[in-house]
């Protein structure tokens, strides 16, 4: 199996943090911002207990546009579950380089 070697710059804030810097932060190009509270879901567990999960919003940077000129992309829970299983982290290293392999 080959491995292939990604390097991701992230970024993840609140909401409200985020919201601070909306005019003056450039992130890079490629850079991934993510709101780590963007949207509230209520669903019932496995438990049949109500219960409340933060959906992630994250934005890419151009480069050259302020973060409160990029648009959302939003990943649903389905999404990270399928993505989950078709991506394994193998290493971190330096808090910043990620390699992943595929399932």
């Amino acid at each position: 199996m080959d491995t292939v070697n990604v390097r991701i710059k992230l970024k993840r804030d609140t909401t409200e943090n985020w919201a601070k810097v909306q005019s003056t932060f450039i992130p890079l190009e490629g850079e991934m911002i993510i709101y780590t509270d963007f949207r509230h879901e209520e669903y019932i567990d496995g438990n049949g207990e109500l219960k409340t999960r933060n959906i992630p919003a994250f934005k890419v940077g151009t480069g050259n546009a302020y973060l409160g000129d990029l648009a959302f992309s939003v990943v649903t829970p389905e999404e990270i579950a399928f993505w989950n299983n078709k991506l394994n982290l193998i290493d971190d290293i330096e808090d910043e380089k990620l390699i992943f392999t595929r399932n």
